[in-house]
């Protein structure tokens, strides 16, 4: 998908999707290398959170036919087992406070 020359002249809408797919891992890694459930928890929420934009962001592509629907419904598929796998995560360290 940013490969496409049309979503790459889309610079505001790659350009956040990236930034929205990079704090999702960078806020993981920096929350699990805290080694604190508490603010593993909060790192969590903001990667939830960028998860959720990602997913927008996912939206908005397929409305301005950047990627198909298909392609749409498969990303937001694994978009959404991310999601639950980092609510459980939360949900699993909250549970030990």
């Amino acid at each position: 998908m940013v490969q496409r020359p049309a979503f790459r002249q889309d610079r505001a809408l790659s350009d956040q999707l990236n930034r929205a797919a990079l704090s999702v891992l960078f806020n993981i890694s920096e929350g699990f290398l805290r080694r604190r459930d508490k603010e593993m928890m909060q790192f969590l929420r903001y990667a939830i959170a960028s998860n959720g934009e990602l997913k927008a962001g996912y939206y908005a592509a397929d409305g301005r036919a950047h990627i198909s629907g298909a392609e749409t419904a498969a990303l937001i598929s694994l978009n959404e087992s991310i999601a639950r796998m980092l609510r459980r995560w939360h949900t699993t360290l909250a549970a030990k406070d």
